[in-house]
Order: structure tokens, then C-alpha cells, then sequence
């Protein structure tokens, strides 16, 4: 498989800010203001003033299990 099928799959793999938005139910908003603090994990595609933020779905369900976690100061 070519770098550019493999680019273009990981690309199709990753959510907008809307779409994570909608996923979790809460405000776009809020999701600017975790990537601008650095809390959420994404990637940044494109350069640095021109970037596109994207979420993959995986590692943001891992990141919330942890925010559940720590908030609710339960252990697994």
C-alpha cells in the first residue's frame, strides 16, 4: 500500500471539531478551548497558522475514561 492510501485512510479515520462535538454532546466551543489548553489529544494538519484540528476517535475515549477517572477519583 502506497504512502498516499495510507495518508489519505488515516485522514478518513479522524473527526472534526463538529463531529466530536456532536458525538459527545457538548458545545464546539468547549473543544476549542481544550485544544487551545492543550487537554484534549489531536493533531494538527496543515501549517501552523492554516492548521485543521482533528480527533481520532480512539485516543479521545481513552483520554475521557482517564478525565472520568481522575474527577471522580475512582481506580481500575
Amino acid at each position: 500500500m502506497s504512502a498516499a492510501i495510507l495518508f489519505k485512510t488515516e485522514i478518513n479515520n479522524l473527526l472534526t471539531v463538529k463531529e466530536l462535538a456532536r458525538y459527545l454532546q457538548i458545545d464546539s466551543q468547549t473543544i476549542y478551548k481544550w485544544v487551545r489548553t492543550n487537554q484534549i489529544p489531536h493533531k494538527k494538519i496543515g501549517h501552523e497558522k492554516n492548521s485543521a484540528v482533528r480527533f481520532e476517535l480512539d485516543d479521545v475515549m481513552a483520554w475521557t475514561s482517564t478525565e472520568c477517572k481522575s474527577n471522580t477519583g475512582t481506580t481500575k
